[in-house]
């Protein structure tokens, strides 16, 4: 008896261990995904104006629906990570944010682009 109820909760360990290991990499390609897709937005804010926008409010002043829309899912992600951008003297940097949780404070990854790295 007490062997099974060992055994079950082992199996219960390693599929919360699983699960939480999925839900990981699922909020990573999320922000990876935004990332990029951020950096593309940027990059045509660049083409069409001549420079890069001085900021993420600056950019959402498109006029152009579908890029207002596209921004707007990256700025209100469901994982609840939040993004900022710098600009570089020779390109831009992406800020991503993840929440804090109650266990830790939440990751912050730099992602740096030189001009026309957004559009690869």
């Amino acid at each position: 008896m007490v062997s099974v109820v060992c055994v079950g909760l082992f199996a219960i360990f390693a599929l919360l261990s699983f699960i939480h290991r999925a839900r990981l990499m699922a909020r990573k390609a999320n922000a990876d995904f935004n990332t990029r897709s951020l950096a593309l937005l940027i990059e045509v804010f660049k083409e069409e104006n001549g420079r890069y926008p001085k900021s993420l409010t600056q950019l959402a002043s498109i006029t152009n629906a579908e890029v207002k829309g596209s921004l707007n899912r990256i700025l209100h992600d469901p994982w609840k990570n939040a993004y900022g951008f710098r600009l570089l003297t020779n390109g831009f940097v992406i800020l991503v944010t993840e929440p804090d949780s109650w266990l830790c404070r939440g990751k912050s990854e730099e992602r740096i682009y030189k001009p026309g790295d957004g559009l690869k």
